[in-house]
């Protein structure tokens, strides 16, 4: 049960730090002359430490939780937060097309996770 808990907590973490990736390579890529200068910028390496951080979250998530369930969870979840950190760093979210998503891939993992026992 705690190696579950503990898969589970992984993949909250690595969607906490995917989600808030993305608008963080975003805005480095903006920055500092756009594009690859931007993201070899200090800024672009807090995205890509935060991305990778994620990615070492996820693998301890596959190694501990169902697979079949820790994968939609997360990347459902990271879409999520995408939005949410996105609107917080100031950028336009049309919630109007981010929440119908938001809900299909909820409705998704909900399906994907259902056979596995969890």
């Amino acid at each position: 049960m705690a190696r579950d808990a503990l898969g589970w907590a992984a993949a909250g973490g690595a969607a906490a730090l995917w989600g808030a990736a993305d608008p963080l390579l975003r805005r480095a890529a903006g920055r500092a002359g756009g594009g690859a200068r931007g993201l070899a910028s200090a800024a672009g390496a807090l995205g890509l430490g935060v991305n990778l951080g994620g990615t070492a979250l996820f693998y301890v998530a596959v190694a501990r939780a169902p697979l079949a369930a820790a994968g939609p969870v997360v990347n459902g979840l990271a879409l999520a937060l995408t939005a949410i950190v996105a609107h917080l760093l100031g950028e336009p979210v049309r919630l109007a097309i981010v929440a119908p998503g938001v809900a299909l891939v909820a409705v998704g993992a909900v399906l994907c996770s259902s056979g596995t026992g969890v």
